[in-house]
């Protein structure tokens, strides 16, 4: 992937998502929350991803029965290095004054509350005190990936020393990546989505 900005400095995504206009920034960031997983999925189904994705994978505690449903079940490596871990996306871009935006530090994943959220923190820290299952097969998984909208060297180094998190991504450098590799698949992701916003537009003013 793409080098990180550092610090808090802007990057693409800021230049897109972040502007002087609010109520642009805010439309742009709901629009892209309908698809943002599809483009996590798609950066995985290229051969040049460090990761594939197994699918959404369920975390239950044993010992309570709580259970919750995540996003992604990260592969790495095949064989005798194949590791596997839960995965959650978290890119809120423009919410709460574009706050959520980068992630430079721990303090920002605190207003995660959700039980999803929290189980994925647990599993990173003790991959072996919660079950993993897909599609109801249990699968023996070894830690816990988390992806933000946009990241900073220092957010990621931090976050994944504070919670035992594996790894930290951002969505920023999946598109970098993806327009570098260019595949058939991101291609047609991005097209549909313009020809169904443009039927959408098409018709409300009567074209």
């Amino acid at each position: 992937m793409d080098d990180m900005p550092k610090g808090r400095e802007s990057g693409p995504i800021e230049r897109v998502f972040k502007t002087n206009i609010p109520r642009r920034d805010k439309f742009l960031s709901r629009l892209f929350g309908l698809f943002s997983e599809e483009v996590v999925r798609t950066w995985c189904a290229y051969d040049a991803s460090p990761y594939s994705d197994l699918g959404r994978p369920t975390l239950r505690d044993p010992s309570s029965g709580t259970w919750s449903t995540l996003d992604f079940t990260f592969q790495r490596g095949e064989g005798n290095s194949r590791k596997v871990f839960a995965g959650e996306l978290k890119c809120e871009l423009e919410y709460n004054s574009y706050k959520y935006l980068r992630l430079a530090d721990p303090g920002q994943l605190a207003h995660h509350t959700g039980q999803a959220f929290q189980l994925l923190r647990r599993f990173a820290a003790d991959p072996q005190c919660l079950n993993l299952t897909i599609a109801g097969k249990a699968h023996r998984a070894d830690g816990a990936i988390l992806v933000w909208g946009a990241i900073t060297d220092q957010g990621r180094d931090a976050v994944m020393e504070a919670t035992g998190l594996t790894d930290v991504l951002s969505v920023e450098a999946m598109i970098a990546d993806l327009n570098k590799w260019k595949p058939e698949g991101w291609a047609r992701l991005i097209n549909d989505r313009r020809q169904w916003s443009n039927a959408l537009f098409d018709y409300l003013d009567g074209t």
